[in-house]
């Protein structure tokens, strides 16, 4: 499915049903493993700028949703800040996307990503700030909620990356491979309140 994605040049049938395969096994820790490891959070990036005032909703919605479920991860954050400027315009680009489902999924990626100083002082430097004031001015309350708290991270300087995130990282060396069918779980109560649904209600959802 993987190469699905990178060798379909266009928005095809088959790509779709590859991407939204890819979202629903990224719900899970051993195939986010692997896709962090096969940069497709590289591709993700590359794709959604390449084609984004052409992809469909239903594309968009997964291509977001898979790159926030990566995101998640210490691995994900580890690649998203060796290309974190790029990451961070096209997340910028896309704060005011009229798809309210995109919009919420780019938040969760900008609210994860933020938890580390280095990233934030990138996203500083960028005036995220600045987006941030001028959106939360004429923002319904549920979108006002999410700007909030993201630039509650973001002004945070003294924060450390989460306690879950240590964890997932130290549990990496001892999971064993009849454990890879068990939900992720570990950034659940992170997500909520951007109203992002996950695990076993996304799964059933979609």
């Amino acid at each position: 499915m993987n190469d699905i994605l990178k060798y379909e040049k266009n928005e095809t049938l088959l790509r779709q049903d590859a991407l939204g395969a890819l979202q629903k096994f990224s719900l899970r820790r051993r195939p986010q493993d692997i896709m962090i490891q096969l940069d497709v959070i590289q591709w993700l990036v590359y794709t959604i700028n390449l084609e984004l005032y052409s992809m469909s909703d239903y594309s968009l919605e997964y291509t977001t949703a898979l790159l926030m479920n990566l995101s998640l991860r210490t691995k994900g954050k580890d690649k998203c800040e060796e290309n974190i400027e790029n990451i961070l315009d096209l997340l910028f680009k896309m704060l005011d996307h009229k798809n309210e489902q995109v919009r919420t999924y780019i938040n969760g990626i900008l609210y994860s990503v933020l938890s580390r100083k280095s990233i934030k002082i990138v996203a500083k430097n960028m005036n995220l700030e600045h987006e941030l004031d001028s959106l939360t001015e004429n923002a319904e309350d549920r979108f006002y909620r999410q700007y909030t708290y993201i630039k509650t991270q973001l002004t945070d300087m003294n924060s450390v990356e989460q306690k879950s995130e240590i964890n997932d990282e130290d549990n990496d060396d001892n999971f064993e491979d009849d454990e890879t069918d068990e939900e992720i779980g570990i950034e659940d109560e992170d997500l909520s309140q951007f109203g992002v649904e996950v695990g076993e209600n996304l799964l059933n959802k979609f």
